[in-house]
């Protein structure tokens, strides 16, 4: 699983790719450039090499494999404040593919200058190892909690997961978070066609359980949503905050 252990960038995507100011920024010893990458632009490809980092500033990233039989499997999503990209072995191939969701603004470190920092500092490496075993945990974790379950409840766990990211806490009646996802990128994730989606947001919908309308999620019952997703708000949180990013 490569969770956030996985992005590169190539000059060869220029079209979609516009440098932002080349200001540099230290953090954590690691030297950072800006970059801005357009909607729908690819941020890296499965078999490149892990020679990079980013730290997500603004916009969405998708994290995905494509299988063996040609369909892609969303692992997760990169959201503000998170890393992507990790990895001690700067030379590995990469097992999974990355895209820009939204507009996305990132920095970017050189994998190689990690092997550099945690040598001289124990604590260093104590946090980059701690945060990228969470996010692969976490990633497995989701995909564990959906195996077996519902399409329902497939589809109310991601969503219900998300909504916990952004909010960092249970959300209130009402209450309306921008998610770009299409029915698309949500079946690739919860492992369901666009059709069934589609069937299965409308009958949330009908139940007065929530609403997705155009990359607009409203909350109409939380109760109702957490008992749909399956997922314990508080352990959820818990656990996401056993590693916080060391960058």
């Amino acid at each position: 699983m490569c969770a956030f252990q996985n992005v590169d960038l190539h000059d060869g995507f220029g079209r979609h790719l516009r440098d932002a100011p080349q200001d540099r920024a230290k953090m954590g010893g690691v030297q950072l450039a800006s970059l801005f990458r357009l909607k729908g632009a690819p941020l890296f490809f499965q078999g490149d090499l892990a020679e990079n980092f980013y730290l997500v500033r603004d916009g969405w990233v998708s994290v995905s494999s494509l299988l063996d039989d040609g369909r892609r499997r969303i692992v997760d999503f990169a959201l503000p404040g998170d890393l992507v990209g990790l990895s001690f072995n700067p030379e590995e191939e990469r097992d999974c593919g990355a895209e820009a969701l939204t507009d996305v603004t990132a920095t970017i470190g050189h994998n190689r200058q990690l092997e550099d920092i945690c040598s001289h500092s124990c604590e260093a490496q104590r946090r980059f190892y701690a945060y990228m075993e969470q996010r692969n945990r976490e990633a497995w974790h989701q995909i564990i909690s959906m195996s077996g379950c519902s399409a329902e409840a497939r589809v109310a766990n991601l969503l219900y997961s998300l909504v916990l990211r952004m909010a960092k806490r249970g959300p209130g009646r009402g209450e309306r978070f921008a998610i770009p996802l299409t029915q698309e990128k949500i079946g690739e994730t919860t492992d369901l066609t666009s059709v069934h989606v589609n069937r299965v947001l409308r009958s949330l919908r009908i139940k007065g359980i929530l609403r997705l309308h155009h990359g607009e999620l409203t909350v109409v019952d939380p109760e109702l949503f957490r008992r749909a997703s399956h997922i314990d708000p508080e352990e959820y949180l818990r656990r996401r905050a056993t590693a916080p990013s060391p960058l």
